[in-house]
């Protein structure tokens, strides 16, 4: 009889501990960074850990056409950053494709010495430094290039 009382005691401790231990678990996994920007954020509201304004803006820039175009330029360029920064770039254009409201160019930045995509309607200035040409229209320059590096 005492061990079938322990036994119940024992069941409901548990079910009583089981939530709380979860629940803590689970508030210590909430909070976090987001993947883009790092600003923190509340896991259980956002999205593959993105923060909502990132994933707004990520959700602008579906892929639209599944074709990449590959070129080989290197470029200076004066280039806009997401903060609104004027700045002066030296890369080298690797490849480029369409999303839905721009075309992301992918590059190798040697001011920063890594990869970086960059967004064609931020690039207000373009130098192909192998030629110096300064080109006017980036986007058929690209598609030149493209087209000539087959």
């Amino acid at each position: 009889m005492i061990g079938i009382l322990v036994i119940i005691v024992m069941l409901i401790l548990l079910a009583i501990a089981i939530p709380i231990i979860t629940v803590l678990y689970y508030n210590s996994k909430i909070s976090g960074r987001c993947s883009v920007c790092n600003e923190e954020i509340n896991y259980s509201n956002s999205k593959n850990n993105v923060c909502s304004k990132c994933w707004a803006e990520l959700k602008k820039r579906v892929v639209v056409n599944k074709e990449i175009y590959h070129v080989n330029i290197n470029a200076k360029i004066i280039y806009t950053d997401r903060d609104g920064e004027i700045t002066e770039r030296k890369v080298r254009m690797i490849s480029f494709f369409q999303t839905t409201h721009d075309y992301s160019i992918k590059c190798y930045c040697y001011s920063k010495k890594a990869g970086r995509t960059f967004h064609l309607s931020k690039i207000s200035n373009m130098i192909d430094t192998d030629t110096g040409e300064e080109v006017k229209l980036i986007k058929d320059y690209l598609f030149e290039k493209a087209r000539t590096n087959i």
